[in-house]
């Protein structure tokens, strides 16, 4: 199975977008890939889900997207720190935005974190994943 995780980070809830472009590219362009999204605003049950993907999948790709460089990712630490214990080449994360807690984090997964990257390197990453 392949996957992608959508994660916003976000001051306040109004601001959780219900689908981003870059979710309906990767849609459009893998209809066999798993999407799921959530926010630092999800409950738990959203958490533990997202966290089962990451261990099911065998190729993911997660776009977090920092809205406000304020947001706190508090709910979303200990998913993170699975992703960042997972050492191998399935696992891309791209950060979009500014969070220095998500930053310092996820250097440890080396070259496969890439941050502040363009709408194209989004898509190569994407397409080197994939396809």
């Amino acid at each position: 199975m392949k996957a992608f995780l959508n994660i916003q980070l976000v001051e306040s809830h109004e601001q959780v977008a219900f689908q981003t472009g870059s979710e309906s590219h990767i849609k459009k362009l893998y209809p066999e890939v798993n999407t799921f999204s959530l926010d630092n605003f999800s409950d738990v049950s959203m958490v533990t889900y997202a966290q089962e993907l990451i261990n099911q999948a065998e190729k993911i790709l997660i776009l977090m997207e920092s809205y406000d460089s304020k947001a706190n990712p508090n709910k979303l630490l200990k998913l993170i720190n699975t992703l960042v214990r997972e050492k191998s080449r399935r696992v891309k994360l791209i950060l979009s935005g500014q969070n220095l807690i998500i930053e310092k984090m996820a250097k440890t997964l080396g070259d496969n974190f890439y941050n502040q990257p363009t709408e194209k390197h989004l898509m190569n990453v994407a397409e080197e994943l994939f396809s």
